[in-house]
C-alpha cells in the first residue's frame, strides 16, 4: 500500500517528468525489477502506399479562350481504368501549335484526395495566361497534349 501512495505522490509532484518518460515494460520478480523494454517495443502503424497512377484515361481535353481575352482554359477528365486505387495529384500537359511546336508546359491539379478509385472520374482545369505562350500563335489552332500525371 505504501508503494501505491509513493507512486501517486511522485506523479502528483512531478507530472511533467512522469508524462515525458517513454513507455517502459517491466516486471517485478522476487523483489527485483526486471526491465523488459526490449521485448515491448511498439512499431509505428504502417500504411500501404497508394500505387502510382496506372491505367488512367484522359478525355474531353479542350483548350478555350476565356472571356477576359488574356488567358486560356485547359479542361478535361481523367478516369481510373485499373482495378485498384491510383495516386494522382495533377495532370501534366503541353500546349501545342498547329506545326507541332510546344508553346507551353504546365500542370492542372486533380482533387483526388486519398487516390482515384477504380472507375472514378474527376475533372481537371487550369487557366494559363496567353503571355506564357512562346511566339505569336493563332489561338484557334492550339491543341493540348497530355504528357503524364503527378
Amino acid at each position: 500500500m505504501r508503494k501505491f501512495f509513493t507512486i501517486i505522490a511522485a506523479i502528483a509532484l512531478f507530472p511533467n517528468v512522469a508524462g515525458a518518460q517513454d513507455q517502459v515494460c517491466y516486471m517485478e520478480w522476487e523483489g527485483q525489477i526486471i526491465d523488459l523494454s526490449s521485448m515491448c517495443v511498439t512499431k509505428p502503424i504502417e500504411t500501404e502506399p497508394v500505387p502510382v497512377a496506372i491505367n488512367l484515361r484522359f478525355y474531353d481535353v479542350q483548350i478555350s479562350p476565356r472571356s477576359d481575352g488574356n488567358s486560356l482554359e485547359i479542361t478535361g477528365t481523367v478516369m481510373n481504368e485499373s482495378n485498384q486505387v491510383s495516386s494522382i495529384s495533377a495532370v501534366r500537359f503541353n500546349v501545342i501549335s498547329s506545326d507541332g511546336s510546344i508553346l507551353a508546359s504546365d500542370t492542372a491539379p486533380v482533387e483526388a484526395g486519398a487516390g482515384l478509385e477504380p472507375g472514378q472520374q474527376l475533372a481537371f482545369a487550369k487557366v494559363i495566361n496567353k503571355n506564357v505562350l512562346r511566339g505569336n500563335p493563332n489561338f484557334s489552332d492550339l491543341q493540348v497534349e497530355i504528357i503524364g500525371s503527378v
